[in-house]
């Protein structure tokens, strides 16, 4: 067990989609949101009425 790595659970995911060959969206856009669609800045908030 001397190459185990310690990651996080979103770490781990796109590690493991790496090593399975699927795509991640990696980077952000010029606002800073990031390009991942499952980033949790991404999920809409629950009870979130989207005003301030």
């Amino acid at each position: 067990m001397t190459n185990l790595q310690p990651l996080c659970h979103q770490c781990h995911s796109r590690k493991t989609a790496k090593d399975h060959r699927k795509r991640v969206a990696c980077g952000c856009d010029v606002s800073g949101t990031p390009a991942d669609p499952s980033h949790p800045w991404n999920r809409a908030a629950v009870g979130d009425s989207g005003t301030a």
